[in-house]
């Protein structure tokens, strides 16, 4: 049942290879930092020579639990043109009034490898060529810097990722929308959104950013995902505000229902988030997100993502990422998950990028540790289309698992 997925995020890190729990459990997503290049064959991301303008936007973005900055190639240029068809009344991506529909379509296939169950807690249908998303969205943003804006948006997700990024919060949302054992349907994001001057709200039900990856296919360097995505929240609902203190540094702080909840709340959850992100000088970023208090089924729960991100010449970039999870011991006796994720990514060409992820991640009270080694690149074959193969290797300590390699591959078609 998808009303204990907060109460096993501790079993979900202990058993995440051996398959124990479902693709459904924990629910969360975040991403690379726009103004460097993780993502650049999309084209979406800013340069790393950005100037601050540019920046506090991609910091807005991220802190306010925006799609992620790192986007889609459906979402470049998205005004061009528009004035011209407002004009003349021909079809153009964005309305006359902002409004912007749009989406993508991932297709993937992976092997089960050695202990025959994909690869983890989210790729876990393995040798099925499968929709892993056709997502939807329809939105307009609220512009901040000159006065009042509003905006709103609504995502629609159909595919084996449906599951994953479900609310189990009340049985009116969408955690019973599932089409067999690996497919479903998911809403993970409907919210209205406010801006004035320097300050923007959020209030609805909308997708966690914080970090380097995100459930949305084209926030993501890799088709798989690390195991510290897998045990951080996916979604939130609730009220967010954030605030750009100066052209390089925004603030975070608003209150959520708990974790990967929906507009019903099953927990009556109850908790704090907030956070900072910044640059530090002019080539390294930095972010730091955080949540505490009642997760929905457990209690004085702290969670955060630490982010610090630096080009190391033109084409290569590195990634940090630092994660921790501390809470009552309550099925695996396990109350503190740490992790420590690193991504290098060498741009060969405009449309070729080369990517390396290596992870470590442990229970602390047991002792038990995994280590993901992913290989990968991401090739935009075409504008609008992405290939991402990759080969990844699991190890663990003190689990019984064997070590495991696995291929995987996926196709993100962008409009």
């Amino acid at each position: 049942m998808r009303l204990l997925q907060v109460t096993l995020i501790n079993a979900l890190v202990l058993n995440v290879m051996l398959g124990t729990l479902s693709a459904q459990t924990l629910q969360q997503p975040p991403q690379v930092i726009a103004q460097f290049r993780l993502n650049r064959q999309t084209e979406s991301a800013l340069p790393a020579n950005t100037d601050s303008e540019q920046q506090i936007d991609a910091v807005s973005a991220r802190l306010n639990q925006d799609e992620p900055p790192v986007t889609s190639p459906s979402d470049l240029d998205v005004a061009e043109g528009c004035d011209a068809a407002c004009d003349s009344k021909t079809l153009c991506k964005e309305s006359c009034s902002g409004i912007t529909v749009g989406g993508w379509t991932q297709l993937g296939y992976h092997t089960q490898g050695a202990n025959g169950l994909g690869q983890g807690a989210i790729n876990n249908y393995p040798n099925h060529f499968q929709v892993q998303q056709q997502w939807l969205y329809v939105a307009k943003d609220a512009v901040r810097g000159d006065g009042f804006d509003w905006g709103f948006r609504f995502d629609y997700i159909y595919g084996t990722d449906g599951q994953d990024v479900q609310a189990f919060g009340g049985l009116n949302w969408d955690n019973a929308w599932d089409q067999g054992g690996h497919y479903g349907h998911a809403i993970p994001q409907l919210y209205l959104e406010l801006a004035y001057n320097e300050l923007n709200v959020k209030l609805g039900h909308f997708i966690n950013n914080a970090g380097l990856e995100s459930m949305p296919a084209t926030g993501n360097a890799f088709y798989s995902h690390s195991y510290a995505m897998t045990v951080q929240p996916r979604t939130y609902t609730g009220v967010v505000a954030d605030y750009a203190l100066s052209d390089s540094t925004s603030v975070i702080a608003g209150w959520v229902e708990g974790w990967n909840s929906g507009f019903s709340d099953a927990f009556n959850g109850s908790m704090f988030i907030g956070g900072v992100e910044t640059q530090l000088t002019d080539a390294i970023s930095f972010s730091y997100i955080a949540t505490a208090g009642d997760a929905g089924a457990i209690n004085d729960v702290y969670s955060h993502a630490i982010v610090i991100g630096m080009p190391l010449n033109e084409r290569l970039d590195y990634f940090l990422q630092t994660d921790l999870i501390s809470m009552p011991s309550v099925i695996a006796g396990d109350d503190t998950l740490v992790g420590i994720t690193q991504y290098l990514n060498y741009a060969v060409q405009d449309a070729l990028d080369l990517g390396v992820r290596f992870e470590w991640f442990e229970g602390v009270t047991t002792g038990q540790q995994f280590y993901d080694l992913t290989v990968g690149a991401q090739a935009q074959i075409a504008p609008r289309l992405v290939v991402r193969p990759e080969v990844r290797w699991d190890f663990s300590h003190g689990t019984g698992l064997s070590d495991s390699t696995t291929f995987g591959i996926d196709a993100v078609l962008s409009y």
